[in-house]
This record gives C-alpha cells, sequence and structure tokens, in this order.
C-alpha cells in the first residue's frame, strides 16, 4: 500500500506542475494502475525471495552447524588388550563401521590401536597412553577389554569425550556403569563380555551331566588380571552351584612376574579336577598354540574352551561369545553418538547369546558322548 500511495501522490503532483490540473486525473490513474502492477509483482517476489534466502542460509550458515556431522572426519582412538577376543572384536567393530557407510579418510580416522598390558599394575602405563592420545583430540575413544577399558574411564571421564567400551566382563564392579539397559547419564556406554558365571556353569554342566564322573572343575587364572580375579569372586559366591566343586588354580608366578605354564601344569596334577576352564588368561594361554597344545597333552581331561580357536586345536567344547557381534554393538553405538546422539541417553548392554562347539573328535578320545540334543543345537561342531 505504501508503494501504491506513492505513485498517486508522485502522479497527482506531477500533473498539477507538469501538464497541469486538466491532465491529472489522468495522470494519476496511470500511476494507480503502474502501482497496483508492482505491488502484484512485489508479492509474487517476495516468497520467491524468501525461499531463496532460507536455502541460502541451510547451505552456508550450517557449514557450522547442519553440514558439520556430514562433513566431518571424526577421529577414533581405539584401546585394546592383547588375546585373540580383543583383536576378534575391533574387525567387527571396523567391518561394521564400514557397513554403515564410514570409510577410513573419508569420514573416520583411527588413531593408531593401542594395545596396553594384562596386569592390574599396568595400569599406570594405560593411564600414559591414553593422556599421550588425548593430545591428539580423539572425538571418541574406544576402548575393548577391562584392562584397557577400567583405567581409560578414569581419565575419559572428565574430558566428556565419548567412551564405548566392549568385552569388559563386570562393567559395573569395575565402576564403568551403574547398571545395565538405563542410560549412563555421563559420557561412557557399551557392551560387557558374554553370559554370567552362573549361566556358564549351568551350561557346563548339561554338556557334562555325570556328577559323579564330572564333579571337580578347576578355574584356572593368573592372579593379577582383573577379570580373572572378578570371575574367580564369582564363582566363589556361587558355592556348589549345578553341583559343581570349584578348585582356583592361580598360576602367576610372583617372581618371575609372568604366569607359569610350569605353575598351571603342578597345580592341575595336585588337585587333579576331573575337568578345566577359565576366562582371560586361558584366552591368552591358547593364542600361543604351542603351550596350548602341551596343556591339552599334560593334563589329559576336557578342556572348556572360550574360543573357537581353542576348540579346533583339540578342547572337547566351548562356551562360546561372538565376538564380532560385540564390535557390531560397539560400532552401531559410535554411529548413533556421530549422528547427534548423546552417549549418555544409549544403554549400556550386556550379552545374552552365545554359541555351543562341539570337538566329537576328542569327545570320542576320552570316551565321552554328547547329549543328541545338544549336539543338534550346536553351533559348530568338529568330527
Amino acid at each position: 500500500m505504501v508503494l501504491v500511495n506513492g505513485f498517486l501522490l508522485f502522479g497527482h503532483i506531477g500533473g498539477v506542475f507538469i501538464v497541469g490540473p486538466e491532465s491529472a486525473i489522468l495522470l494519476r490513474q496511470s500511476c494507480l494502475k503502474v502501482g497496483v502492477s508492482m505491488m502484484r509483482c512485489v508479492i509474487k517476489i517476495v516468497p520467491i525471495l524468501f525461499a531463496v534466502g532460507f536455502i541460502s542460509f541451510c547451505l552456508n550458515f550450517p557449514g557450522d552447524a547442519f553440514s558439520e556431522t556430514l562433513d566431518k572426519v571424526w577421529k577414533i582412538a581405539v584401546f585394546r588388550t592383547k588375546p585373540p577376543h580383543a583383536v576378534n572384536i575391533e574387525q567387527g567393530l571396523k567391518k561394521s563401521l564400514i557397513g554403515l557407510g564410514y570409510a577410513e579418510g573419508k569420514n573416520i580416522v583411527y588413531l593408531p590401536t593401542k594395545i596396553v598390558g594384562p596386569r592390574v599394575e599396568d595400569f599406570s602405563e594405560t593411564a600414559l597412553q591414553i593422556r599421550q592420545i588425548l593430545t591428539h583430540h580423539p572425538d571418541i575413544i574406544v576402548t575393548i577389554g577391562t584392562q584397557a577399558s577400567v583405567p581409560a574411564w578414569r581419565i575419559v571421564e572428565a574430558t566428556g569425550i565419548p567412551m564405548v567400551f566392549a568385552g569388559v566382563s563386570y562393567p559395573v564392579e569395575g565402576g564403568l556403569i551403574k547398571a545395565f539397559n538405563q542410560p549412563t547419564g555421563k559420557n561412557i556406554t557399551g557392551i560387557s563380555y558374554g553370559i554370567s558365571a552362573k549361566q556358564r556353569t549351568e551350561v557346563i554342566r548339561e554338556l557334562f551331566p555325570d556328577t559323579k564322573k564330572f564333579k571337580k572343575m578347576a578355574f584356572i587364572y593368573s592372579g593379577q588380571v582383573l577379570q580373572d580375579l572378578g570371575y574367580m569372586k564369582h564363582l566363589k559366591k556361587l558355592g556348589h552351584h549345578a553341583h559343581w566343586e570349584f578348585i582356583f588354580i592361580d598360576y602367576y608366578d610372583h617372581a618371575q612376574n609372568d604366569p607359569s605354564y610350569k605353575l598351571l601344569i603342578k597345580g592341575l596334577k595336585k588337585t587333579d579336577p576331573d575337568l578345566a576352564f577359565g576366562w582371560y588368561s586361558l584366552d591368552d594361554l591358547g593364542a600361543d598354540a604351542i603351550n596350548f597344545n602341551k596343556l591339552l597333552a599334560e593334563f589329559n581331561k576336557p578342556i572348556v574352551a572360550i574360543t573357537s580357536e581353542q576348540i579346533g586345536r583339540g578342547a572337547i567344547c566351548g562356551i562360546i561369545t561372538d565376538h564380532y557381534s560385540l564390535g557390531f554393538v560397539q560400532a552401531s553405538m559410535i554411529h548413533r553418538i556421530i549422528n547427534g546422539e548423546n552417549v549418555g541417553d544409549i544403554p549400556p548392554q550386556a550379552p545374552t547369546k552365545y554359541f555351543i562347539e562341539l570337538n566329537l573328535k576328542a569327545a570320542q578320545d576320552f570316551g565321552i558322548v554328547f547329549d543328541p540334543d545338544l549336539i543338534a543345537k550346536a553351533h559348530r561342531i568338529i568330527r
């Protein structure tokens, strides 16, 4: 209206001073038509100009907001333990991130993986490694295994950097989280390692139902490994659960400051269990094919494995965690963080699935026949 009135005023004054009062009315009418036409053009153009401006705003301003998440190259630091299960989890993590559309060098970059020591006394060295990595300003900290996760969290918590753990046997007892399936409200989430000690002993009893022939079960462990100690404490709380008598064999040699294969064999011969199983240290021992084969030969009784590799080398059976699936869950959590979700709103998880693997050839050597239903349910069978 201001535009139209302006043209009317111009037409009236111009008509009086230029062509005289007689023609002022005609000029005023012409200016009115021009003003109305221009007003209509403005009405049509304004929405277009607004749309163009909004699109320009979205494309340019979020160069610091919208496109930040899409264009940013996320820097990921990985800390893990040495045993094969940790290697498999890391492989599962990286493969899963590729499946989710991430490409190294394009939208993510990995800092060199740091391998941490297995003993509690190695925590100070691990803490030093973490502080060094923080100088590279990672966007996400990935930890695999208890020895990597516990000392890392003590430092990372104060930084606010998202930390995603996997393969931690007891994250509640380790001080990482307060409970599973509940948002932590902090800059941490993750997935633990496997089924509980209670459930594992129940499954072993299903595999060896003869309570007279299989009564004493040795738990072989290293007294300087945190998750071994945690597992041992849980087993002791179980008492004679599932009709098992647990024997605890610590084969850590304090004089040599290292686990000792000789101490392990000595303990097994002295206590004479009916079968044996272990946790972190058994996985570490199983990675050494020579020593593991020697253990099988010298013990000459069933060993319940925790990795497929050990079953392939002659262990009679195993209750196996799908390590690659742990890596997938870890990758999925990282994907959610990159897409803007707060790490403290992502509930930590505990695995509920496991695989049973059977070595029927080893079972035959020991004169053991597994229940046909268990054989039918087995994920993998060696004949």
